[in-house]
């Protein structure tokens, strides 16, 4: 029988401590934001869904790190990326160095992680190859990619969160290389990340910015705002089948 006992997801101690994602810091640049309530879609990709895996709409907190991993390093990443992402969620435009493109790629992929867990347990154990290679280096690195852009007009601004997971399919190589697609807006801020065991995974569309691999400087928000809609179908994920189609 599987032990029930929890442990933090990145360096495997106990005891839990409560991590918000996104943190609650956020709250001062963005205090007025609708914080898109406890919506949670669960679609069976296989059979229901015509676009993708299992996503989640929601802002999200959970004991799934430990007190040293949450004072300790993610704390400092934390103070890291706040001078960067704060102004960008009020939509202040924002020249994105190779270092800030860094921090803020780091941050988006331990918010996926984080998000990750707290949405399914069993994503820890599913993505495990992922939660150790991130607290072993704590770098955006392959075989994750980053992307941001900017959400604008006249809509709603509020913060939402997306995960869509490529597990369960038919054929091998989905078995054999378990990959997932991030996903949340913040204000004006959007961001994507895709992870992929054999570096594959299909290339967000325009106007999504990449971050990791980093890129030369340039100035955020670049190019058209994304909608509502746009971000969407971002959240859901690529089809099943156009998945499976670049694994073969």
């Amino acid at each position: 029988m599987r032990s029930s006992t929890r442990y933090c997801v990145f360096c495997g101690t106990t005891p839990l401590t409560l991590e918000h994602n996104p943190p609650q810091w956020i709250n001062e640049f963005c205090s007025d934001l609708d914080h898109g309530g406890t919506t949670t879609f669960f679609t069976d990709r296989s059979r229901t869904h015509p676009r993708g895996a299992s996503h989640t709409v929601a802002a999200t907190a959970g004991r799934v790190v430990c007190g040293r991993c949450n004072n300790g390093w993610m704390s400092n990443l934390e103070n890291a990326v706040k001078p960067v992402l704060g102004p960008m969620t009020q939509g202040h435009g924002t020249r994105l160095t190779k270092e800030r493109q860094g921090v803020l790629a780091e941050w988006l992929i331990k918010s996926s992680l984080v998000h990750a867990a707290v949405t399914s347990w069993q994503n820890t154990t599913r993505f495990g190859a992922a939660f150790a290679r991130f607290h072993e280096l704590r770098d955006a690195i392959l075989p994750w990619f980053v992307f941001v852009a900017a959400h604008g007009g006249k809509e709603t601004e509020y913060t939402r969160q997306y995960f869509a997971s490529y597990l369960e399919g038919s054929s091998k190589e989905q078995r054999q290389f378990p990959a997932y697609a991030y996903a949340i807006v913040i204000g004006h801020f959007v961001g994507a990340v895709t992870y992929s065991g054999d570096v594959t995974f299909p290339v967000p569309p325009p106007p999504l910015e990449r971050i990791a691999p980093a890129r030369a400087v340039f100035i955020w928000p670049r190019g058209r705002y994304m909608t509502l809609q746009d971000i969407e179908v971002l959240g859901t994920g690529p089809s099943a089948e156009e998945f499976a189609g670049l694994l073969r």
